[in-house]
């Protein structure tokens, strides 16, 4: 696995996102979430280079926002003669513009060496968390596009954000899926 992920850094970071993405509902598909932790393994190779960085965070962010948002092509088709070619190009545009504020956030995380790649997996943790909010200050977040949202499951996995709020609980839920990069990495 690590010589795959040495050798094509940039379509793991995309398929990982397209992974954690499975996650969102009405999906459910929880082990998805392991896809942080391959995006934290594809970063413990950038360290020092945040152009590379930027690039395999925005392509982990493309893949989980163009899974997480590709219903909303489905508006244009309300009237398909004169909106439904836009809707390919909206849906990309938008999750290219989503997975921009990620590329960011792994850039700056690349401007620092880490010593160890829990270290790295905290992190990128807070600063996915950061960046929720920030997307929403935007106009860009949708309330159900926050990770926390993976945990809406059930009622009895819901409960922790009544103490730790959703962005506690994206914090919790993308820190502990981002240590499984110690499974990618040996």
């Amino acid at each position: 696995m690590r010589a795959w992920l040495e050798r094509y850094p940039t379509l793991a970071a995309l398929l990982a996102g397209i992974g954690a993405a499975t996650a969102l509902p009405p999906i459910y598909f929880l082990p998805g979430l392991l896809g942080f932790g391959l995006l934290v393994a594809v970063l413990r190779w950038t360290e020092r280079r945040p152009l590379l960085a930027f690039l395999r965070g925005t392509a982990f962010g493309f893949g989980y926002f163009l899974l997480g948002i590709h219903w909303v092509g489905v508006a244009f088709f309300v009237d398909p003669e004169q909106f439904g070619i836009y809707a390919v190009p909206a849906v990309l545009m938008l999750a290219l513009i989503l997975a921009l504020t990620v590329g960011v956030g792994t850039a700056l995380l690349a401007l620092r060496r880490w010593r160890r790649i829990e270290a790295l997996a905290l992190a990128l943790a807070v600063v996915w968390t950061i960046a929720e909010p920030l997307r929403g200050a935007l106009g860009l977040q949708f309330p159900w596009n926050p990770v926390a949202v993976v945990w809406a499951i059930s009622d009895a996995t819901l409960q922790v954000v009544g103490y730790a709020g959703t962005y506690g609980l994206s914090l919790l839920t993308v820190a502990a899926a981002a240590w499984a990069a110690l499974l990618f990495v040996g």
